[in-house]
């Protein structure tokens, strides 16, 4: 479970909730403007509650701004009345889907990003408003990207560390899949993608890159979520960088113990990968080839062992 129900389940809250009413009111041709603003719950899915409130709050002020603007373009220049007024638009569509698509690769921003902040501006700017709708048309878009804001949000009253957990859990889960394909023989490129990209993904979730060399210990849950995910991100470099897999550790069990990591917290910190853990931190500390080539800093404090080489 990756969370994709409760995320897909939250978008169509934030869609009906605004649009249902004013559809009930008897102006659906107003209810558009209310939805382009809930696309705001598409953003920073798997970010941590503070993070991601912080992250929708901006695009929440962007969405309504791409409303807003577009439709002060529209009265402007009357795109569906002249060529010049459709070819200024369409220069303004152009620079603003620029822009949106430069913020959002530089922010690393989540979900559709850069299309959805040009699809609202485009939407309003192609629409046929007078001055007087583009104060409501703006209203409606900021009620439905604040609504959007409070789902994306609420999620923490409940479950305060459910994205990290998810995003962490889910690094492990494709690890073990290489690591099973790895037992049998060459591992498929699409394989090792995904669990480079759940990897990744599960350090941009903890807010924190992969290791370097040394990483100080820390306590608490996120701790536990780091060393979890440090421990997966060795496995899946040695996995590519050291061949055939040492003996004396079986594949299949390290597997079967990585996707056993999709548990509470508590447990996480009490077993910190049990006897797999263990049992590679004892090969990692005899095998003198591996130590030569790879110098990572150890992943279970007090151990002495160095995940500085995995099969």
């Amino acid at each position: 479970m990756d969370g994709a129900l409760l995320f897909a389940v939250r978008a169509a809250l934030a869609m009906g909730l605004v649009a249902v009413p004013i559809v009930a009111a008897g102006r659906p041709d107003l209810a558009v403007y209310a939805m382009l603003g809930s696309f705001t719950t598409t953003f920073g899915r798997d970010l941590p509650y503070a993070r991601r409130a912080r992250v929708l709050a901006v695009v929440a002020v962007a969405m309504t701004a791409c409303v807003g603007c577009g439709s002060a373009l529209a009265v402007r220049a009357h795109p569906g009345e002249s060529a010049t007024g459709a070819a200024v638009v369409a220069v303004a569509t152009a620079l603003v889907a620029g822009a949106a698509k430069y913020v959002c690769d530089a922010t690393r921003l989540g979900g559709l990003g850069a299309v959805l902040l040009l699809f609202s501006f485009a939407v309003a700017a192609n629409a046929s408003p007078t001055w007087a709708d583009v104060l409501p048309y703006t209203a409606l878009a900021a009620a439905g990207a604040g609504l959007a804001w409070l789902l994306a949000a609420s999620g923490r009253i409940v479950h305060p560390e459910r994205p990290q957990r998810l995003a962490v859990a889910m690094a492990p889960r494709r690890l073990a899949e290489v690591l099973e394909a790895s037992a049998s023989g060459d591992v498929p490129r699409q394989t090792r993608r995904g669990a480079t990209v759940a990897v990744l993904h599960a350090y941009q979730s903890l807010g924190s890159p992969p290791p370097a060399r040394t990483r100080s210990a820390g306590s608490g849950t996120d701790a536990v979520y780091l060393h979890l995910t440090d421990l997966s991100w060795t496995l899946l470099v040695g996995s590519a960088r050291c061949e055939p897999w040492p003996a004396g550790i079986d594949p299949a069990e390290l597997a079967a113990a990585e996707k056993r990591a999709y548990v509470l917290p508590d447990r996480l910190h009490h077993h910190r990968w049990g006897a797999a853990a263990d049992r590679v931190a004892e090969h990692r500390a005899t095998d003198e080839k591996c130590r030569a080539r790879w110098d990572f800093p150890p992943l279970f404090p007090g151990s002495g062992a160095h995940p500085d080489c995995v099969p």
